[in-house]
């Protein structure tokens, strides 16, 4: 009697009147040729997509330019609604952090540039002139963690805003163990104290006469 080789498996003997050696290998077979056909279409069609947009960049963009105009408050409400879930800001710091460490180079060309440029020196000084509250009290707040290390506002408030010496109102904090000039002052509660302007002159014109 005539045999030959299971197609799919190249192990089994088919009688002449069959194709594979059991239902298991047809089933199989059938399922590969039917993967394998749906993956050279869909091959197929990303070539056929590609093609397309590369030859019709203007047009997306000016569809996708015109979607934005139409819809600019939903889809503001969506990104804000978005922004708010948890997952979603920690994908987001990820990419920014991923983009930073991969476009560093780049990112430190550009910011060198926008600095040195007049344009931008000139905005810097407008922006300055319109908030000099804000920056104020920026410069206030870099103040505190410089010399006070973040504790001048709660002296402050605990002195409540009182001169220590006179009892006038005051908006001064002093070291008491005059280390507020050195490099690494004492900035405990226990060491700073709230006085004002002529106290605060006074105590320091004293230390240096000592010296």
């Amino acid at each position: 009697m005539k045999v030959k080789l299971c197609p799919y498996c190249n192990c089994g003997i088919v009688p002449l009147r069959c194709t594979y050696c059991s239902i298991t290998c047809a089933s199989a077979a059938r399922r590969a040729s039917k993967n394998l056909s749906g993956r050279k279409h869909s091959e197929k069609n990303s070539a056929r997509a590609t093609a397309w947009q590369q030859a019709n960049r203007e047009r997306r963009k000016q569809i996708q330019n015109d979607y934005y105009a139409r819809n600019k408050a939903l889809i503001a409400e969506k990104m804000k609604e978005r922004a708010k879930i948890p997952k979603v800001i920690h994908q987001q710091k990820m990419a920014s952090q991923r983009y930073r460490e991969r476009h560093s180079e780049e990112i430190l060309i550009r910011n060198r540039e926008r600095e040195q440029s007049e344009e931008r020196k000139q905005y810097h000084q407008d922006w300055k002139a319109r908030n000099k509250d804000k920056v104020k009290e920026n410069n206030a707040r870099q103040k505190n963690r410089r010399k006070f290390g973040g504790n001048r506002f709660i002296v402050l408030k605990r002195d409540s805003y009182t001169c220590q010496d006179c009892g006038v109102e005051a908006k001064d904090v002093h070291h008491l163990d005059h280390s507020g000039q050195t490099e690494s002052p004492n900035n405990e509660l226990s060491n700073l104290i709230t006085l004002c302007k002529s106290c605060h002159a006074k105590r320091h014109l004293n230390e240096e006469s000592k010296f």
